[in-house]
């Protein structure tokens, strides 16, 4: 299936949870929280202004990024797992 985000919407392949501490203690499932940082899978074209402008996107497929941890939606594409959020939640690119 193909998704290709409109507007300001940005797909993001997200980074596996630890699972263990630097320290090397084993992290349970239900202590791992949501993801935090992934990889710019698509990005839409850029939001539209109330004047007719088209805002250029600050992030481009291939950025990796921090984000907030509820910021994003989850879904399914062909069995991999992504988040969907507008380019605004986006923190900084790493």
């Amino acid at each position: 299936m193909t998704f290709r985000p409109t507007g300001d919407i940005i797909l993001i392949t997200p980074d596996e949870p630890a699972t263990k501490t630097p320290g090397g203690i084993l992290i349970p499932d239900r202590a791992k929280g949501k993801p935090k940082r992934g990889v710019v899978a698509a990005a839409g074209p850029g939001r539209i202004t109330d004047s007719g402008v088209r805002c250029a996107m600050d992030v481009a497929v291939g950025d990796r990024v921090l984000f907030s941890e509820h910021s994003a939606s989850e879904i399914e594409l062909d069995g991999e797992d992504y988040l969907v959020m507008r380019a605004g939640e986006v923190v900084g690119i790493l």
